[in-house]
């Protein structure tokens, strides 16, 4: 029978201990739907070209074999609260998603073929550890490779796998896996949810949809792992809290490390490089600790926002981003800024509003944050404030374009022993600033240009890590960065003279 071009090709409601086999339902909204349906067998049919393939909502122990459920705009076959169902050698190629259970538990899903899908061959979305009481095993996903999914305590090493997918899996150890997925699209990922003290360690999770995405999953350790060029996030936390995450490299990615409402966890000695977006966001995300991560190049370095508050954020490298440095926005409270690196970013250093620098947009800032030792030198703006009261202290504001401080109303924020240049503070004074001008306690040091081959050789040992600090005039060719590109300036420079 064809059932094509309408709502529904087949559709079952209320309607149990039937067979449909050998079906075409294509370029419909849904080829086949069950709703409130149970112990039907459905096998042989082609749904393709549809919104959905397959859909099962609140339709228990119904059997699913042999279908063909491809090209479809979201799902291949789609569970929705359907528990005790069976799917077996049906192929769900070329979808947003394969086969995708949300809510859905005691099924059984054994030799499918679910590839080429454009965000997950096969996706889980579990709520509650329940709904991880799923048998999935022996499916094969893009390029050809095994999905693996796991609801027990697993030690696996030394595998290249399409997909992995760890649910209700405690204590388990995973070293030195690849995930790879399409070679034409970057899909799939290592997939955690509700499992608690494990190791991922040595894993290979690039060119995928997510790297490392963790849902309501804590006391785990992620270390040594890369996870690059990947279309979502390279390592995404979702109510996860109580994690270590260290010496990980998560460079070009949409974004780089997010945490949302995500508490109690350590990020430390990771590279957040070249992200689209953010090299760290914090979203309703509290009590972290951020330790000697680099974030640079990206849009924004490391960004707080949305309820962010007593997050620790201590020897950090947050150079040449786009846009901002540092981001504390949207009521993100009580964080410490301490010891970190911020230069070279396009706009400003560090930012503490929810205001646009550039324009009056504006509503709402931040309190009792605590911005101290930090060297700030080559941004637009080093420290721009806005509606938030900080406390700012002894940090080197220095040879920043515009203004080393900024705003149009400190309100109660205060500091002292901070270094920047008088001539380029909107409103800020140090409270140990003598006199009536404002600035900072200290002046930063006069910046003298380079002129000769003295000069040269001290660009050169700053570039080679033998000379700890630069002069914001070094930069001769105002790329707001200092390279080799400086050093042939300056000796085009003495060579012309």
């Amino acid at each position: 029978m064809n059932n094509n071009n309408n709502d529904r090709g087949i559709y079952l409601y209320f309607s149990s201990n039937n067979t449909i086999t050998n079906n075409t339902a294509n370029n419909n909204y849904w080829g086949i739907r069950l709703d409130y349906s149970s112990n039907n067998t459905i096998t042989n049919n082609t749904a393709n070209n549809n919104d959905r393939g397959i859909y099962l909502d609140y339709s228990p122990n119904n059997t699913i074999t042999n279908n063909t459920a491809s090209n479809n705009t979201h799902n291949g076959i789609y569970l929705y609260f359907s528990s005790n169902n069976t799917i077996t050698n049906n192929t769900a190629n070329n979808n947003d998603d394969g086969i995708y259970l949300l809510f859905s538990s005691n099924n059984t899903l054994t030799n499918n073929t679910a590839k080429e899908n454009n965000y997950f061959d096969m996706g889980i979305l579990a709520n509650s550890y329940t709904y991880c009481n799923n048998l999935i095993e022996n499916n094969t996903g893009s390029g050809d490779r095994p999905i693996k999914y796991f609801n027990h305590s697993v030690n696996l090493q030394n595998e290249i796998l399409s997909e992995l997918i760890l649910c209700n899996a405690d204590n388990s150890n995973i070293n030195n896996v690849t995930i790879a997925g399409s070679d034409i699209l970057n899909n799939n990922g290592l997939i955690i949810s509700h499992t608690e003290n494990s190791n991922f360690t040595n894993i290979n999770s690039s060119d995928n949809y997510y790297g490392i995405r963790l849902a309501y999953s804590s006391n785990n350790t992620l270390t040594n792992n890369t996870m690059n060029n990947n279309n979502n996030q390279g390592i995404y936390l979702y109510f996860s809290s109580n994690n270590t995450i260290t010496n990980n490299t998560v460079n070009n990615n949409y974004l780089g490390i997010r945490l949302d409402y995500s508490s109690n966890n350590t990020i430390t000695n990771n590279t957040a490089n070249y992200n689209t977006q953010d090299g760290i966001n914090l979203w309703f995300s509290s009590n972290n600790t951020l330790t000697n991560n680099t974030a640079n190049s990206n849009s924004y370095g490391i960004y707080l926002s949305s309820s962010s508050n007593n997050n620790t954020l201590t020897n950090n490298t947050v150079n040449n981003n786009n846009i901002w440095g540092f981001t504390l926005s949207i009521n993100s409270n009580f964080n410490k800024i301490s010891n970190n690196e911020i230069s070279n970013n396009d706009e400003t250093g560090i930012t503490i509003s929810n205001c646009n620098p550039w324009s009056s947009w504006c509503p709402g800032g931040n309190s009792n944050n605590t911005i101290e030792g930090n060297k700030i030198s080559n941004n637009k703006i080093g420290i721009f404030s806005q509606q938030s009261n900080s406390t700012i202290n002894n940090n080197t504001v220095c040879g920043n374009t515009n203004l080393d401080f900024n705003s149009s109303a400190w309100l109660s924020s205060s500091g002292n022993n901070n270094t920047c240049s008088s001539s380029k503070v909107n409103g800020w004074k140090d409270i140990g600033r003598t006199g009536t001008e404002n600035g900072c306690k200290i002046e930063c040091a006069e910046c003298k240009e380079p002129n000769d081959v003295f000069d040269a050789v001290e660009m050169l040992e700053y570039l080679s890590g033998d000379k700890e600090s630069s002069m914001p005039c070094w930069d001769l060719n105002n790329d707001h960065t200092i390279n080799l590109l400086d050093v042939l300036a300056l000796i085009d420079k003495i060579g012309i003279r």
